[in-house]
């Protein structure tokens, strides 16, 4: 099994594009929230954690990833599920 050393030394002879970087933790990120919201939605759980999580993400990421947390938000607020809970978009700081 190969140790971390040897890792991050086969790592660093890939190739540029192939390794992730702050925007793909950033897309992951919005991802992840959003998935988090649209399950305790259909669910019925506490959505509001969730969602706080996405609106924090929304406010703390620069452009265009927070544009793209907004999109999400706009859209769980416009869907079936989102439109009972009705929750309120953030506002940036």
């Amino acid at each position: 099994m190969p140790t971390d050393g040897t890792l991050l030394q086969e790592a660093q002879h890939d190739p540029v594009d192939d390794r992730p970087g702050p925007s793909h933790a950033a897309k992951a990120l919005v991802a992840a929230a959003t998935t988090a919201v649209q399950t305790a939605l259909a669910h019925g759980d506490a959505w509001q954690n969730s969602w706080r999580v996405l609106a924090v993400v929304a406010g703390i990421l620069p452009y265009p990833d927070s544009e793209t947390a907004n999109d999400a938000i706009t859209r769980l607020r416009d869907s079936a599920a989102g439109r009972c809970c009705r929750p309120r978009r953030p506002v940036p700081p």
